[in-house]
């Protein structure tokens, strides 16, 4: 894409996922909750359409921006049949890239001069630096102003005003309602949001207090929190990042995997008109814990080629079904409520997960318990293995707080339909009899004496079927402890109650969807801690350990 001013070919896009922690009861800030707000009309899409396809972007004849149902939100939509294979958007390298390079370099609203003049300041006078975040969102919120002095006027101008429905823009008393039925990871990620909302308000609001309109030659009002809002949640949720190759000039068209080997680790993280218009769909996992899996997958795929990235279906769409791809496979039902205001009516797909965490210091408790016949050489060996796993051996360190007791919390995640390898490394450490801790202890921590006489390849670690059992059934008991606590509390008694608002009763709707997905992780991973399971098939422990020790 032509990424002002530079130009560069483009990979496979995708979306990142945010990590956060908090405390469930920890008390909410107020957030402003934009009032009902028309969405950007039918003219306003035609436009944009055609501004996107006059900068290079080809639109298939077979599709149409529109809404697939009453009161669906708008994306792209089957006019008449579409086969498999064929392709429904063509992204090619010379179109315009509306990224975070582009607002630095922006003449047109006087952003470019703003950020600079914001940055020359004496960092220790001023705030942090502006992230490429902000000052994406900062062009967004500006166009939106003034949509008829830069190209990137038509594509704001059509975005939709309303935020998300997403649990950041609830009132009080509607999030304190539904906060126990929530798992507890959405309660911590939208904490951190909440933070990186207000922070990136602060940046952006001192950087627009710099800037002068280029047509009045007078200062920018000033940004609102409401209007920050809207351009930061436009920004989190429709943002593509795409890999970024420099162009060497070799063929890589129709060879899919040899492109993908070129791609670099830059990233440039773009608003692309048209393309994200595009709704999203799960992709989907099989046995769930619900019994049922309605997801047929996202209609199209991207395919990079040399000089562009195309939509391609998967699957045969119908005239007026709707054409659908994934935002990003892994992610979860919480991220997918928090960012873009909806958790999916099959809460169960490839990206279910959940997270949780576990005070340091009972973790090993525990392990001190489950370990207890060890002599006092097999514990010291043991919690020295534990510590190369990144677990501390519970003496005080720099984790402990003034009260004596260690305030370090491991993080973990569990995913639907997939092992627990994280829970199980440890486990299987903690678990294993003392040959085994003798000899992970040899591999791992007592490796020679640094004269480089240890340096054949040590073959795979294989633990006894017994170890392994051990292992997997403290896994299971760790899981059971932490459950309920992660997952929230159980909806199903306030289905016949009157909850009031219909902000209210879609909150409740999208608690519930996130709850089931959450607890439907945990079912989906009890068969294989079952005692016969990790007997016959335990193997996936030994390779959680090698993993967990590097």
């Amino acid at each position: 894409m032509r990424a002002a001013p530079c130009t560069a070919n483009v990979g496979t896009p995708h979306l990142s996922l945010h990590d956060s922690r908090a405390s469930r009861t920890r008390n909410r800030r107020h957030v402003w909750r934009r009032s009902a707000v028309a969405s950007g009309d039918d003219e306003s899409s035609d436009l944009l359409v055609q501004w996107a396809t006059a900068d290079g972007l080809v639109l298939s004849p077979k599709v149409t921006v529109a809404a697939p149902f009453t009161g669906a939100p708008r994306g792209l939509v089957a006019v008449e049949d579409i086969d498999k294979g064929e392709t429904v958007i063509t992204l090619s390298t010379s179109c315009t890239a509306f990224d975070a390079s582009a607002a630095r370099a922006d003449t047109d609203l006087g952003l470019g001069n703003a950020i600079e003049a914001y940055e020359s300041v004496d960092c220790n006078q001023r705030g942090p630096n502006v992230s490429e975040e902000t000052a994406l969102a900062l062009f967004v919120a500006l166009a939106r102003r003034h949509p008829q002095v830069t190209p990137f006027g038509a594509y704001c101008f059509a975005l939709p005003g309303n935020l998300p429905s997403s649990p950041l823009f609830l009132d009080d008393d509607t999030f304190r309602a539904i906060l126990p039925n929530v798992p507890l990871s959405l309660i911590e990620a939208a904490d951190d949001a909440r933070v990186d909302l207000y922070l990136g308000w602060d940046v952006a609001a001192a950087v627009v207090d710099l800037l002068i309109n280029n047509e009045t030659e007078e200062n920018e009002p000033k940004l609102s929190l409401e209007e920050w809002t809207w351009a930061w949640s436009s920004v989190r949720s429709r943002a593509i990042t795409f890999r970024v190759a420099s162009n060497s000039g070799e063929d890589t068209e129709n060879n899919e995997d040899e492109n993908a080997s070129k791609i670099s680790s830059i990233a440039n993280r773009c608003m692309v008109p048209v393309v994200d218009m595009m709704n999203h769909e799960c992709e989907a996992t099989t046995g769930d814990a619900l019994g049922e899996n309605s997801y047929p997958g996202p209609a199209v795929k991207e395919i990079t080629k040399k000089n562009a990235v195309e939509w391609v279906t998967t699957r045969d769409i119908k005239k007026s079904q709707e054409v659908t791809w994934t935002y990003g496979a892994d992610l979860s039902n919480e991220h997918l409520w928090l960012h873009y205001g909806f958790v999916p009516d099959v809460p169960v797909h490839k990206g279910t997960c959940v997270q949780f965490s576990f005070p340091e210091m009972a973790l090993l408790e525990g392990i001190k318990a489950v370990a207890k016949s060890d002599t006092c050489d097999i514990s010291t060996k043991r919690f020295e293995v534990l510590r190369k796993a990144g677990v501390g051996c519970g003496e005080k360190n720099e984790y402990e707080n003034e009260n004596g007791n260690d305030s370090r919390a491991l993080q973990f995640t569990v995913t639907v339909n997939t092992p627990p390898n994280a829970l199980a490394g440890i486990a299987g450490i903690a678990c294993c009899d003392s040959n085994e801790i003798e000899s992970l202890y040899e591999r791992t921590v007592n490796i020679g004496d640094g004269t480089g006489e240890n340096t054949e390849p040590q073959k795979p670690f294989s633990f006894s079927p017994e170890s392994r059992r051990r292992a997997g059934r403290y896994v299971a008991f760790l899981l059971g402890h932490i459950q309920s606590t992660a997952v929230g509390e159980d909806i199903a008694d306030r289905q016949g109650s009157s909850r009031g608002s219909s902000e209210l009763e879609e909150a409740f709707v999208f608690a519930k969807r996130s709850r089931d997905g959450a607890v439907s992780v945990f079912l989906s991973i009890e068969p294989m801690l079952a005692n016969e399971s990790l007997l016959e098939n335990g193997e996936w422990i030994d390779d959680a350990v090698e993993a967990a020790l590097g």
